[in-house]
């Protein structure tokens, strides 16, 4: 299986917009159904009250997030969406789902700064499962304030974790970290694998790796002309 880098991906996400004509907002759909039947399949060993928080940032990540809250609400599991950002701060397609579980009474806390430091450590230690959309796999650079505080307050916790796309604070190429990564159990990645969900430290802190088809053709994939090839066993067989 090819492997894409974070730039790589940003191109095949253009080309799957542009030129083939599929809209982002789909794209997002189709991210987000991927990671909530991963998030069933792990709710399955707890009891069917059982909460989860999921944990939002800016971007395309964080839409991921307030996408997958929506379908598990949709299927009454008890959720808690915690934004890392402003209401004002999210936009576009993020904007679209965030409006959406507004219309629901979702129940959303806008967490902005560390006052609120003690109520999602409660909030976590309570749920069953939380869901990491905090950053995404072009993060770069070192954790920080806030989101350095919750990322401990997440590794603190004794609930089961499920990242979206690459585990919060590694990076989606070098696989190396800000200083502290998100320690997830399973991550689904979306369309091709990343480097640095095979590259330690980031292997590490990836715990279980599936990857998600979100609709991107074959056609956009083969157009990029990708070089790096993951070594799993099916390569390995092939070449030995």
């Amino acid at each position: 299986m090819k492997l894409a880098t974070p730039n790589e991906m940003k191109k095949l996400d253009r080309l799957a917009m542009e030129i083939y004509k599929i809209p982002g907002i789909l794209l997002m759909e189709n991210a987000a159904l991927s990671i909530v039947s991963k998030a069933i399949e792990m709710l399955e060993s707890t009891s069917r009250g059982s909460k989860t928080v999921v944990i939002a940032g800016k971007g395309n990540n964080g839409g991921d997030a307030y996408a997958a809250a929506r379908h598990l609400i949709q299927k009454r599991y008890p959720v808690i969406i915690i934004s890392l950002v402003e209401r004002s701060m999210v936009t576009g397609d993020a904007e679209s789902y965030l409006k959406i579980l507004e219309s629901i009474d979702a129940h959303v806390i806008y967490a902005t700064d560390e006052a609120y430091l003690t109520e999602i450590e409660t909030l976590l230690n309570d749920s069953a499962l939380i869901i990491d959309g905090i950053f995404g796999t072009g993060f770069y650079g070192s954790v920080t304030g806030l989101f350095k505080s919750i990322i401990q307050l997440i590794n603190k916790s004794r609930a089961m974790v499920l990242s979206i796309d690459i585990p919060s604070g590694v990076n989606g190429e070098t696989g190396q970290t800000g200083g502290i990564a998100v320690r997830a159990d399973e991550t689904v990645t979306f369309s091709l694998p990343k480097p640095g969900l095979y590259q330690y430290p980031g292997a590490f802190y990836a715990g279980k790796v599936t990857v998600a088809d979100i609709g991107i053709p074959n056609d956009a994939i083969n157009q990029l002309k990708l070089d790096a090839e993951l070594t799993d066993e099916a390569f390995l067989l092939e070449h030995i």
